[in-house]
């Protein structure tokens, strides 16, 4: 069984000073204690649309398959990372390739690429949950927003 994600758009947060002058009453008053995202996405960076991954992998025996769902305007994506953002016992910071190597079905301005990942558990834990995050750029320096997946590791 796969498990299907969306992406999760991340949030970029301007910080605001924290000693603010006191406004002239023509001013507007900004409330400092939630943060203001004013971050728009770049029309230009490539879109993950969807991520597709074995729900659960056998630690250490077997690779999960799974697939990445893109678009990219300018078809000029040159790199997938799958970074660990959570992951037990597993120990490495990311993994990359280019995705075009591994493209299943499409071309470069709209497709599937597909990629492979093992694990490992923690020896004292039946399972592990991993949670990890793949990030598209372009030969262009354009990222996409990460989209995050998570499986489970026995």
């Amino acid at each position: 069984m796969m498990a299907t994600c969306k992406p999760v758009p991340a949030k970029s947060v301007t910080s605001i000073d924290a000693n603010p002058v006191k406004p002239a009453p023509t001013q507007a008053i900004v409330d400092s204690s939630s943060p203001i995202d004013i971050s728009e996405p770049d029309p230009a960076a490539p879109v993950i649309t969807d991520v597709n991954f074995s729900e659960t992998i056998q630690s250490g025996v077997a690779f999960g398959e799974g697939s990445v769902k893109f678009s990219d305007q300018d078809g000029d994506i040159h790199s997938a990372q799958f970074t660990l953002v959570d992951g037990g016992c597993m120990d490495f910071e990311y993994f990359a390739f280019d995705p075009m190597d591994a493209i299943q079905k499409g071309d470069p301005f709209s497709g599937i690429f597909q990629f492979r990942q093992a694990c490992v558990k923690c020896a004292d834990s039946e399972s592990d949950v991993i949670l990890m995050q793949v990030q598209l750029f372009d030969r262009q320096a354009h990222a996409s927003e990460p989209a995050i997946y998570q499986f489970i590791c026995r």
